[in-house]
């Protein structure tokens, strides 16, 4: 009687079997957090926005200083920081670096 598989096929079964399963076994690669795909909903630009528009004094207290200030300083450090979009994923914007920078020192030197 005659096998059903030849030896060649049966070692091709058995490679084949255990590259599925090694490529089952692997874990996958993010490149972007799901959080922080979300930092358009989580971000201190939309807050600012939302001070700006309804308590324009409470803006000075968040950032330590006024709101044109605030934009002046953001056209002068903004080819300093200012990053570029990938493939893979969107750069935080430049008011959105500075805006997080000014609140960090804002609430880190408290006087």
């Amino acid at each position: 009687m005659s096998p059903i598989l030849s030896k060649k096929a049966k070692v091709a079964l058995a490679v084949g079997t255990i590259i599925l399963l090694e490529s089952e076994n692997k874990k996958k690669c993010v490149w972007v957090k799901e959080w922080l795909q979300k930092r358009e909903q989580f971000t201190h630009l939309r807050l600012l926005k939302c001070i700006q528009s309804c308590e324009p004094l409470d803006v000075i207290n968040y950032l330590r200083m006024d709101y044109d200030a605030f934009q002046e300083l953001l056209m002068l450090v903004k080819p300093l920081i200012e990053k570029k979009n990938t493939l893979f994923r969107e750069a935080v914007s430049v008011e959105e670096r500075l805006l997080a920078t000014l609140r960090f020192l804002a609430t880190v030197m408290k006087t």
